[in-house]
């Protein structure tokens, strides 16, 4: 066994291990806290000013290019509105949003654990799915849609970035499109 991090390192067997369980446990409750109460969210002032901004957008009413100050004090790009209209296409409800961002970051925190793995084994990688997305995390990002969105994206990239550093096929923005 190499050095986990020297180049083309290889840790573990591909076999399930005992801390591959722990993690698909940690996971599996993340993921019962982001899918399972979509139909019980907090939905704040900001919330819904996003919600009416992304439902103009599908509507045809608005194009933002820019956002309304969320609690008084800042603004999201307009990219957030856009990624926010996405789940609205399928179904105008605050709960598909909800849905949307949660799926999106269950997999995102899925894509990172199977590339941690891959890279260092079962045990780094349980311990990032420990305490990469604690409860309160992923309580507080079930209904804090911007807050899900960083720490989705942060995963994805995560995950790219160490598929790319193993030698592995490249990924673009996390989803599995391997880039040739």
């Amino acid at each position: 066994m190499e050095c986990p991090l020297g180049p083309g390192s290889r840790v573990a067997p591909r076999s399930l291990q005992t801390a591959d369980l722990v993690a698909v446990v940690f996971l599996a409750v993340y993921g019962f806290f982001q899918l399972g109460y979509a139909d019980v969210t907090i939905y704040s002032i900001d919330q819904i000013l996003a919600f009416d901004v992304a439902s103009d957008l599908v509507s045809g009413k608005a194009f933002p290019r820019a956002s309304p100050l969320f609690s008084g004090a800042y603004s999201m790009p307009p990219g957030f509105y856009y990624i926010l209209a996405l789940p609205l296409l399928i179904s105008h409800t605050k709960e598909a949003v909800f849905f949307f961002f949660g799926a999106f970051f269950l997999l995102s925190a899925v894509f990172a654990w199977v590339q941690i793995r891959r890279s260092f084994g079962p045990i780094p990688a349980m311990l990032y799915a420990a305490i990469s997305s604690p409860f309160f995390v992923s309580l507080y990002t079930h209904t804090g849609w911007n807050a899900s969105l960083t720490i989705s994206f942060s995963n994805a990239l995560l995950g790219c970035f160490l598929a790319a550093t193993q030698g592995r096929k490249r990924y673009w923005a996390g989803h599995g499109v391997q880039v040739q």
